[in-house]
């Protein structure tokens, strides 16, 4: 399980996204590689809080796979774009 943290830059687009939407542009950007499994969100104004679920061998990889997913969001949906990952805590964050 890993939490990533989503904002609005001042500048962003559209700074409202709707859930599906971030949903959407998730699962498209997902790769095989990556394993993704579950995706869960919680939007708001200028912010959106996710929880991903991949299949790794240790939290190191899941937080890398789950951010990789995260970047290629945010540079290939149009939706998203303004935004920007502000923290990636895995099961080991305290």
């Amino acid at each position: 399980m890993v939490a990533i943290t989503l904002c609005a830059a001042p500048n962003a687009r559209r700074p409202d996204v709707e859930r599906h939407q971030l949903l959407d542009a998730l699962w498209a950007t997902a790769e095989r590689g990556d394993r993704l499994e579950h995706v869960f969100a919680q939007v708001g104004s200028g912010r959106i809080d996710v929880v991903v679920f991949v299949m790794a061998d240790n939290p190191h990889q899941a937080a890398r796979a789950a951010e990789r997913i995260h970047r290629r969001a945010l540079l290939r949906s149009p939706v998203l774009s303004g935004w920007h990952i502000t923290a990636v805590r895995g099961p080991d964050a305290r």
